[in-house]
This record gives C-alpha cells, structure tokens and sequence, in this order.
C-alpha cells in the first residue's frame, strides 16, 4: 500500500466532503455540474446522439462529524439551481411514470453543455435528455406539455419552470 500511495497519480484527502475541490485542481470535472453545491446525485448515460441524466435529490444524508449514511432519517429539503449539463442541442424531460417527453423551452447552451434550472423537492428525481436528434423526441403521442405545466408523480409533484437565461426544470 505504501508504494501505491507514492504514485503520483495517487491524491490524498482529509474527507469525502474534500474530494470534489481535488478533482476540481485536478482538472476533472462533472458531466452535470450544478450552479451551487447541494446533495444531488446525477448518473449519465450516452446513446448516439443523445446524453441522458438522471438526477437525484438525496438531501441531507451526512450529519455534521459523521459517517455518510444514505439511510439517514433526515428528511431533507429540497432544491433550486441550475445545471450545466455534458451534450449539445434540445434538452427533454423525461418522465418516468407516465413515458410522457416534453421539451425543456427555457435552456441556455454553448457548443458542448446546456443549462437548465432543476427544482426537486427532497428524495425527488427526475429524468432529462439533451439530444441533437429529436426525432425519437417527435412522436406526438409521447411529446406533450410545456414549461409551466405540472407532472404528477404519485405522491410527488415535479413543477417545471422556465427561468431567465439559464432557467428550466423543477
């Protein structure tokens, strides 16, 4: 252990909460970046022509000196921010419950991200594509609703918002 340490590849922190700041010095970035650090978790996924992100609002898990728990009983609070998000072209959410697509109106991009507002409220999550092919998006039977329309999602609620320059999701 003590030669592998020695690596100069090899990057020590004093905690978990240190770990992002390394990585940042390191040079190695999120693909979903969020305008304000906050608890949630984001998995992505590439198909051809399309990155996929499924973003996760885990609250508050980790009281104050200690260990991480993602079984903490705190029930959270819930969030609003943006994201900047890997990929180029139209950004969708994807909802999950009902197959329903609709496309995010309100983003800002340049030529390798694109920004969106994202609103969960705790243990909330959702689904959001950004693609430069919309045809698989373009089926009038899955696409439908706007910003400032309303999904349930059983006893969740997910809003959609449109923002200023930057804004979309909740």
């Amino acid at each position: 252990m003590a030669e592998f340490l020695q690596q100069p590849s090899v990057h020590i922190v004093a905690s978990e909460a240190d770990v992002a700041a390394e990585l940042k010095l390191l040079g190695v970035a999120p693909s979903a970046q969020p305008a304000t650090p906050g608890p949630v978790l984001s998995v992505h996924r590439q198909g051809a022509n399309t990155d996929y992100y499924y973003l996760y609002n885990q609250t508050v898990v980790t009281p104050q000196g200690e260990p991480a728990n993602l079984f903490d009983p705190n029930p959270g609070s819930p969030i609003d921010t943006t994201f900047t998000l890997e990929g180029h072209g139209q950004p969708y959410l994807l909802n999950t419950w009902t197959g329903q697509i609709s496309p995010i109106a309100t983003y800002a991009n340049t030529a390798n991200t694109v920004t969106v507002h994202v609103a969960l409220p705790a243990d909330g999550s959702e689904v959001v594509a950004v693609t430069s092919d919309a045809v698989p998006f373009s089926d009038p039977r899955l696409v439908g609703g706007c910003a400032g329309s309303r999904r349930h999602l059983g006893e969740k609620q997910l809003r959609m918002t449109t923002g200023a320059s930057t804004g979309r999701m909740s």
